[in-house]
């Protein structure tokens, strides 16, 4: 499914504004986040996934392989940190890819332990079906209700409070931000997405992706005065992502098909995603 095209973006914004660029880096000096970032529900998570695993195993299959991943996999055998599988220029990013992946493990952990039961491809799916609800929550705990956005800052300041910490130099995102200078628009083109490559390099393809998917599901719903688009993106294999923000004017479609072209490249992924915005 990757696709060899290269970034591009028009001289300027749709409304003739010429763009302001800055990376990550200068992203993260640029607004300072003023709430705390993201956490995950870990007890939820593992509800969620213990109810998910009996539901496809059975009772007594599923209690037991979930609680051989808790007590004995996870203590005697958790997945390994390999560093070869990621192009790591420097301690303090190695440090933060380690710290990603720990918060990975027991996912990693489950996948492996039910891809030894139902195979590869199921097992990424099942756990996929875990993490979805999990994410989307935690998005909507940061992503807050806008109706008549008139800057595409306001996105942008949200988003500066999700992430938190995790876009500061020599981190796990790397990429160039173009802001119009009206306010108007706003692309991310991004080349290192680490969540992604973990999840990725360690066998969860397809949760990757439907994580990454997420992005639609909470963007068109929160914020429905802002058309969000993609065509490319890392977690589908793509060379980089390249998500496009701009304020809704004219009464545009907000879910014109042409805004979901990197999910419509595979047709059940964009039915997972009209599915969870129906919901």
């Amino acid at each position: 499914m990757n696709r060899k095209e290269a970034f591009s973006i028009d001289k300027r914004s749709k409304t003739g504004s010429e763009w302001e660029t800055f990376n990550f880096e200068q992203l993260a000096s640029k607004i300072p986040f003023d709430e705390k970032p993201y956490k995950v529900n870990v007890l939820s998570y593992l509800k969620s996934l213990y109810i998910i695993i009996v539901h496809n195993s059975g009772k007594i299959t599923g209690t037991i392989l979930f609680v051989k991943v808790l007590l004995i996999d996870l203590v005697f055998n958790k997945p390994k940190w390999d560093r070869s599988k990621f192009d790591i220029s420097s301690k303090a990013q190695e440090v933060f890819y380690k710290k990603k992946f720990n918060e990975n493990i027991p996912v990693i952990a489950f996948y492996y332990a039910l891809s030894k039961k139902t195979g590869k491809d199921k097992a990424d799916r099942i756990i996929a079906e875990t993490m979805v609800p999990v994410v989307l929550e935690m998005m909507k705990s940061k992503y807050h209700p806008v109706a008549n956005i008139e800057s595409v800052e306001v996105w942008l300041k949200q988003a500066r409070n999700y992430l938190g910490s995790e876009i500061e130099i020599d981190k796990g995102f790397e990429g160039e931000i173009y802001l119009a200078k009206d306010k108007s628009e706003l692309r991310f083109h991004v080349t290192r997405c680490a969540p992604m490559q973990i999840l990725r390099e360690y066998g969860l393809i397809y949760t990757a992706t439907v994580l990454c998917m997420c992005d639609h599901i909470t963007y068109h719903t929160i914020f429905p005065n802002m058309i969000f688009k993609r065509t490319h993106t890392l977690a589908m294999g793509d060379e980089f992502c390249d998500h496009e923000f701009r304020v809704r004017k004219n009464n545009e479609p907000i879910m014109d098909e042409d805004n979901y072209s990197d999910c419509a490249r595979d047709p059940e992924i964009r039915q997972f995603v009209k599915e969870w915005e129906d919901r």
